[in-house]
C-alpha cells in the first residue's frame, strides 16, 4: 500500500475528506520524522512506538571482499511493537496544528492511520510511508540455532514480525541536517 492508498483507506474508515485526510497523513509523517531527528519517542497507542536507536561502533566482515573491516557507529529509527493502549496527546495537537483541522478530526484522523496500517499488515501486505520507510510483516520458519550458553543445538520456533525499514530519502535527510548543524 502506497500513500494514496492509504489515504483513502483512512479517509473511508474514519469517515474525512480526502483533502483533510491527505493533510493528516502528511503531518503525521513530519511528525514521525521530527521526532526522530530530536531522538524521541513517537508512540502509536495500541500498536507501538518508533525510537532512535544507537549502535556501537563494531567488527564486521565486507560481503564482497571477505575482508575484516570497522562498521562505526551510527543511530537509525526502528519501529517495536507494543499493543500498550494510551493516548498521544502531542501528536494529535501536532496534527491539528499543522493540517488546520480540528482536534476531533485529528484524533479520528490519527487512530484511522494505526488501525489501517495494523490491518493492512494482518494481510501481509507491505506500507510505504513515503519519505519515511515501510512496514513489512515478515514471517520466519522453524530453525535450528546454537544455543551461544551451551552450543548445543536447538530449534527456535517459526514466527512473524513487524519490521520497519528506513527509506533512503530520510536517511539522507537526517544525514543532511546533521552536517548543517555540526561544526
Amino acid at each position: 500500500m502506497n500513500k494514496t492508498e492509504l489515504v483513502k483507506k483512512v479517509a473511508d474508515t474514519a469517515g474525512l475528506s480526502l483533502a483533510d485526510t491527505k493533510k493528516i497523513v502528511d503531518s503525521f509523517i513530519d511528525l514521525i520524522k521530527q521526532s526522530a531527528l530530536r531522538e524521541d519517542v513517537f508512540p502509536l497507542p495500541g500498536f507501538g512506538h518508533f525510537l532512535v536507536e544507537s549502535r556501537s561502533e563494531r567488527h564486521g566482515t565486507n560481503p564482497s571482499t571477505g575482508a575484516l573491516m570497522v562498521i562505526p557507529a551510527s543511530k537509525t529509527l526502528v519501529f517495536e511493537v507494543d499493543e500498550t493502549e494510551g493516548e498521544n496527546q502531542s501528536a494529535v495537537m501536532g496534527i491539528s496544528n499543522a493540517a488546520g483541522v480540528s482536534e476531533t478530526v485529528a484524533i479520528r484522523g490519527f487512530k484511522a492511520i494505526i488501525q489501517v496500517i495494523k490491518d493492512t499488515l494482518s494481510r501481509s501486505e507491505e506500507i510505504k510511508l513515503s519519505g519515511l520507510g515501510r512496514f513489512i510483516k515478515k514471517f520466519r520458519p522453524e530453525r535450528p540455532v546454537r544455543d551461544p550458553e551451551t552450543g548445543y543445538v536447538i530449534t527456535v520456533p517459526s514466527s512473524t514480525s513487524i519490521l520497519f525499514k528506513v527509506s533512503p530519502a530520510f536517511k539522507e535527510l537526517k544525514e543532511l541536517l546533521i552536517e548543517t548543524l555540526l561544526p
